[in-house]
C-alpha cells in the first residue's frame, strides 16, 4: 500500500502541518507514504519532513511512486483546491475513485461549498470532514463518503520528558518554578485574540503571574511597548509543544470561525488547561469550564485557574497519535489490504 498526500507547495501552514501529522502515523503504521507539492516554498519545511522521516516529492514525478503498485494499494488524500484540480486531470482515470479523499481544511460558505461538492461528487470518494462547523453543509451537499477525522496531534515528546522541558524552558524564560505561566500562540493578526491577550495581561494583578507570547505577524506593532518584567515575546517558534509542556494555562482567544484549532489540539494532549471563547469548534473540543464567552469572562477564569493554581487538565478525550492510528486504519481501510502486507 501507498498513501500519497497532495498539498500545494513545501511550507508551513495549518495543512501542511496536518499532513504531516497524518504522514507520521503512516509511517507508524508501516504504510509507505509520500507528502506531494508542485515547489519547494521554504527549505525549512524540507528539513523538517528530513528530520521527521517523512518522504517527499514533487507532483510531477507522483507516477514514478504508485506505479509499482496494484491501483486497489494506492490512496490519494488531497488537502487543497489546486491539488483536486491536479487530481482530476493527471490522476482520476488512474487511481480507483472510492481510494481518493479530500480533506475541507477551510470555512466556505454555502455557495462555494455548493460549488466545490458539485466536483468532488462527481470525481472522489471520500470526503474527511474535519470541524462539526461544516454539519450543514456536508449533510446537505456531500453525497460520497463522509469520514469525521478531527484535526489531531501526534506528540513529539514523552511524558518522561516534560519534567525536564518544563525546567529548561522555564529557566530560559526566567521563570520559577512556582510562576504561573499563562500563554498564547498564534499568528498576529486580526481576530486572532492578540489584543485580548495584552488586555489579560495588563489587568493581572498576582504576581506569581508571567506571560508568554508565541507568533508573529502585521499586528507585532501592538508589542511595542511590551516592557513588563512579567511577559516575553519570542516570535515564531516551529516547536511550540514545548512551550506548551513548560506552560500553566493556555489562552485560546480567536473570535475567527476557525475550523479545528490545531493549537488547541497540541495543548490538550499535553495535559494544558485551555480557555477559549466559546463557539462551535471549541464547544466540540472543550469542557464548559473552560469556555468563556467574553473578555470579561476569560479574565476571571485565568484568575480563578491562576489562584487556584490550576496547571494541568484531564481531559476525556483527546485527538493524539493513539486517536490518529485508530482513524487512518479505518478510513484508509487499512485491513482490506491484500494479504495484510505492509510494503515498506
Amino acid at each position: 500500500m501507498v498513501v500519497v498526500q497532495i498539498i500545494d507547495k513545501f511550507r508551513f501552514g495549518g495543512g501542511e502541518n496536518v499532513a504531516r501529522n497524518y504522514s507520521k502515523i503512516l509511517n507508524l503504521l508501516g504504510i509507505e507514504n509520500y507528502i506531494a507539492a508542485s515547489k519547494i516554498e521554504n527549505e525549512e519545511f524540507i528539513n523538517t519532513l528530513k528530520t521527521e522521516n517523512i518522504h517527499y516529492v514533487f507532483l510531477k514525478d507522483i507516477f514514478e511512486i504508485v506505479r509499482d503498485f496494484d491501483k486497489n494499494d494506492i490512496r490519494i488524500i488531497i488537502h487543497t483546491n489546486r491539488g483536486l484540480m491536479f487530481f482530476i486531470r493527471h490522476l482520476s482515470d488512474f487511481i480507483e475513485k472510492e481510494h481518493s479523499y479530500y480533506i475541507q481544511h477551510l470555512n466556505y460558505n454555502s455557495i462555494k461549498f455548493w460549488l466545490l461538492s458539485k466536483i468532488l461528487n462527481k470525481k472522489l470518494g471520500n470526503f474527511i470532514q474535519i470541524s462539526p462547523r461544516l454539519d450543514r453543509l456536508v449533510r446537505h451537499f456531500i453525497k460520497i463518503k463522509v469520514w469525521t477525522v478531527p484535526n489531531f496531534h501526534v506528540r513529539k515528546y514523552s511524558k518522561s520528558e516534560y519534567s525536564a522541558i518544563r525546567r529548561n524552558v522555564r529557566e530560559i524564560l526566567s521563570c520559577n518554578s512556582d510562576d504561573y505561566l499563562i500563554t498564547f500562540i498564534s499568528i498576529f493578526r486580526r481576530g486572532k485574540g492578540l489584543e485580548d491577550f495584552l488586555s489579560l495581561m495588563r489587568d493581572f494583578r498576582d504576581p506569581k503571574a508571567k506571560f508568554l507570547i508565541v507568533g508573529d505577524g502585521p499586528l507585532r506593532k501592538l508589542l511595542k511597548d511590551l516592557s513588563s518584567e512579567n511577559a516575553k515575546w519570542i516570535g515564531l517558534q516551529r516547536d511550540t509543544e514545548k512551550f506548551l509542556i513548560a506552560s500553566d494555562l493556555y489562552i485560546f482567544p480567536s473570535h475567527l470561525p476557525e475550523m479545528l484549532p490545531l493549537s488547541v489540539v497540541e495543548a490538550m494532549t499535553v495535559d494544558r488547561p485551555v480557555i477559549a471563547y466559546e463557539n462551535v469548534s471549541t464547544r466540540f473540543l472543550l469542557p464548559e469550564e473552560l469556555l468563556v464567552r467574553n473578555l470579561s469572562d476569560l479574565r476571571k477564569r485565568a484568575h480563578q485557574f491562576a489562584k487556584n493554581e490550576v496547571r494541568a487538565w484531564k481531559y476525556k478525550r483527546v485527538f493524539d497519535e493513539e486517536y490518529g492510528v485508530k482513524a487512518l486504519k479505518t478510513i484508509l481501510r487499512v485491513q482490506e489490504m491484500r494479504k495484510g502486507v505492509l510494503r515498506k
